[in-house]
């Protein structure tokens, strides 16, 4: 099942409140991510956003001095993304580009220009395991190649093994906005597939529920060695791991995992 069609376009429109209920955390992350890079003399430069959303680690970094390009597949969230970025006045350090992920070269090559390079780029919110492991190796190594020496990456917030088995419950609910979702869980720790189920009701006066529509999609678990392998194959070496950027908190079990790595030869 394509995650991208069934879930992100879809019902782009219902996962659009998901993202916008993230914004609240990004000034924190992009804080984080700023002082660690300021650490390595890195105070300013281009940054590749890869499955943006509606673009609030991009139009974060925009504020803080850094010129974004952010891509995703659900041209709902890039125009969602761009009104945003105009209304924290950073709608000229932040360019919004519809393309697939897994064909990233090919889309910023397009889009911006083949001689473009970056020193930051961004995979965040569980957007690593969306795909085969196969596929994940390609995007970064693309990434890689699209990236100066030394550039850093940032995989934020993504859920690992060990949160995936002591995190999340078999069922499950909770509220943003006027939506209520309803989530089940099952996860086959031998393929290393999370299967999650999500259906949707929106609140109609102080006791009613309207159905709106259910959408099924796997991710593929990763632990830290095997995050660690994935990078290292596509040119990328682990050099931290947090469980919250913004404190440089250590990775727990029960956290979702922040890596920062450096690009290789």
């Amino acid at each position: 099942m394509d995650v991208g069609i069934e879930l992100y376009d879809k019902h782009a429109d219902v996962f659009l409140k998901l993202l916008n209920a993230e914004w609240k955390k990004t000034e924190k992350l992009t804080s984080g991510m700023t002082e660690y890079l300021k650490y390595y003399g890195i105070n300013s430069g281009t940054m590749l956003d890869l499955f943006c959303g509606n673009g609030r680690i991009s139009v974060y970094m925009a504020k803080l001095g850094y010129k974004a390009v952010a891509v995703d597949t659900a041209q709902t969230f890039l125009n969602d993304g761009k009104q945003k970025a105009e209304l924290y006045g950073a709608s000229s350090s932040v360019t919004f580009v519809n393309g697939d992920v897994r064909k990233i070269k090919e889309v910023i090559h397009h889009a911006i220009s083949p001689e473009i390079l970056f020193e930051v780029i961004v995979d965040g919110w569980t957007s690593l395991g969306m795909y085969s492991r196969n596929e994940d190796v390609s995007i970064l190594k693309q990434a890689r190649d699209l990236s100066k020496e030394g550039a850093f990456l940032f995989i934020t917030e993504t859920m690992h093994e060990n949160y995936v088995l002591e995190k999340l419950a078999p069922t499950s609910y909770f509220e943003i906005e006027d939506l209520i979702f309803l989530e089940k869980t099952n996860f086959d720790r031998n393929k290393k597939l999370l299967n999650r189920s999500w259906a949707f009701y929106r609140k109609q006066g102080s006791n009613d529920l309207v159905f709106m529509g259910k959408t099924e999609f796997d991710l593929h678990i990763y632990n830290l060695s095997e995050l660690s392998s994935i990078l290292k194959e596509a040119g990328w070496q682990l050099m931290k791991d947090y469980g919250s950027l913004s404190k440089s908190q250590s990775l727990k079990s029960s956290s979702l995992a922040n890596l920062a790595a450096r690009a290789v030869n």
